[in-house]
């Protein structure tokens, strides 16, 4: 199974999943209740919409300026499925000269930080978070091609846990909500 696939489904099992971008021109999209995050808010106002970016040769580039790679802030909608139903994130991305790089950042519609995720040089981490503030899930590597991927219930109890080598799960453990271990697999590699 595809890491990124076989992940989705332990996090629409509770955590969440990123499921498609809306499309949609973010300029005026921002909830009224994120209005009292200054850090969503800088970010709103430093950001251009992923839409105007063009991608060629493994580089972005603003559309008026398809000359010069771009640095600086992209901003997009996706919805996370979570319990049944959608939830916009907004999601900003940092890239310099061209690439993904440094800390892109997700908010849920309320201010609350959705997600940390490490771009380039920076590493490629990614933390995620229950809009209860609890921790939501963490991968050492967000392309899952290798290091170790962490789950929790939204009560703060891990949920799941595996290592990945090569694009593949090489072992896993799950917990119920209770703590108490459901299974425990080694997986051939």
């Amino acid at each position: 199974m595809k890491p990124c696939l076989y992940l989705s489904l332990i996090l629409l099992s509770g955590c969440g999943e990123r499921v498609a971008s809306t499309g949609q021109d973010q300029e005026d999209t921002v909830p009224r209740t994120q209005e009292s995050n200054p850090e969503l808010l800088r970010l709103r106002d430093q950001s251009v919409d992923a839409a105007r970016l063009l991608r060629t040769d493994g580089l972005s580039y603003l559309q008026d300026y398809p000359s010069d790679s771009f640095t600086g802030w992209s901003r997009e909608t996706v919805a996370l499925e979570a319990y049944g139903k959608e939830i916009p994130i907004l999601l900003f991305i940092p890239y310099r000269d061209g690439r993904r790089e440094g800390t892109g950042k997700g908010f849920y519609p309320n201010g609350t930080l959705y997600s940390e995720t490490s771009y380039g040089t920076t590493g490629s981490e990614e933390t995620t978070w229950h809009e209860n503030g609890s921790k939501a899930s963490y991968t050492s590597d967000h392309s899952l091609r290798k290091g170790t991927s962490t789950v929790w219930h939204n009560n703060g109890q891990k949920k799941f846990e595996a290592t990945w080598k090569d694009g593949v799960p090489i072992s896993e453990m799950w917990w119920d909500h209770n703590g108490m271990e459901t299974t425990l697999k080694a997986l051939s590699e």
